[in-house]
């Protein structure tokens, strides 16, 4: 629904654009004599003209928390940096090599390799590939003939 609508405005926001120009111009002239001219004032943001000296302990009313502790800057910016730290180094960079480094889906590597090395097993043994008696014939129940009926048997 969310995608309809999206798409709706923007089809609507283009036919607009093509209604109108894209760039504006307004050009306000002055018929009026230039007997009132303005100047600029420089305003000075300190008395003596230099700002105060820094200290981070000193919490000034345009500092914003970043969340971690409201009334002290320096706790607030230690968490924030030792956060984007771990975010950083640990979720990123060990996370991508993880998944670099981890194994394929449902381990088909490792059991391609495990089947080698039983068919290398079984060969230096003398034995077949896959045994017959791989389960015993005495564990095996098949349906009669009386069960199976007409079902086609396809071997």
């Amino acid at each position: 629904m969310a995608s309809l609508t999206r798409t709706v405005s923007r089809a609507l926001a283009l036919q607009n654009l093509s209604r109108r120009p894209l760039i504006t111009r307004i050009a306000c002239i002055s018929t009026s004599k230039k007997d009132k001219d303005t100047s600029a004032a420089t305003p000075t943001l300190f008395e003596d003209g230099l700002p105060e000296k820094f200290d981070a302990r000193v919490t000034n009313k345009h500092w914003v928390s970043w969340g971690w502790d409201i009334e002290d800057r320096v706790v607030d910016a230690t968490y924030i940096h030792c956060f984007f730290f771990l975010l950083v180094s640990v979720a990123l960079i060990g996370g991508s090599y993880f998944m670099a480094y981890s194994p394929t889906k449902n381990f088909r590597d490792w059991a391609q390799r495990e089947a080698y090395l039983e068919i290398r097993r079984r060969e230096a043994a003398g034995l077949p590939h896959i045994d017959r008696d791989a389960v015993p014939v005495e564990q095996i129940v098949l349906p009669s003939e009386e069960e199976l009926g007409n079902m086609e048997i396809v071997i």
